[in-house]
């Protein structure tokens, strides 16, 4: 039988402070996998992005390197991950295969591309996420979503 796993998704909002803060909470209460939308990151399309290294946890980036990255996982280094090959170049979704789980993880932040007119939102993107989804396939992320029922200021 599989160890379960916990996985944590939130929005940081581009901030150290907090994605330091849910880094050390996710050691406190023992969550495998974070799914973070906007996070922190430092670097040029020239160097690459990442994030801040915290210890236990190894962090997957999408594989694009036009603009920094709006979704991001880190996953404890005991959880066996790889990159999904259906993870296309995309700055705000990314795919990852867990292994011993026979599972797939979809990270997505759901915005269009920043100083690009006209561009769709991430999951109106073509083949931005698969067409087929495995059964075994959770999707986490920051969906944009706007409806007055939630957002009084929503058209």
């Amino acid at each position: 039988m599989s160890k379960s796993l916990k996985v944590l998704q939130i929005n940081v909002n581009r901030s150290l402070f907090t994605i330091e803060h849910v880094l050390q909470l996710a050691i406190e209460l023992n969550i495998s996998i974070l799914a973070i939308q906007e996070p922190w990151t430092i670097g040029s399309k020239a160097e690459g992005f990442c994030s801040i290294i915290y210890t236990s946890f190894k962090q997957m980036l999408p594989n694009y390197r036009s603009f920094r990255p709006r979704a991001i996982f880190y996953v404890l280094d005991i959880v066996s991950t790889t990159l999904a090959p259906s993870s296309l170049q995309d700055p705000d979704c990314i795919i990852i295969d867990l292994t011993e789980y026979n599972s797939q993880l979809i990270n997505v932040y759901n915005a269009t591309y920043p100083n690009i007119p006209n561009s769709s939102n991430t999951i109106q993107r073509p083949g931005a996420l698969p067409a087929l989804l495995p059964s075994n396939t959770i999707i986490l992320g920051d969906f944009n979503t706007h409806h007055p029922w939630w957002d009084p200021l929503a058209r």
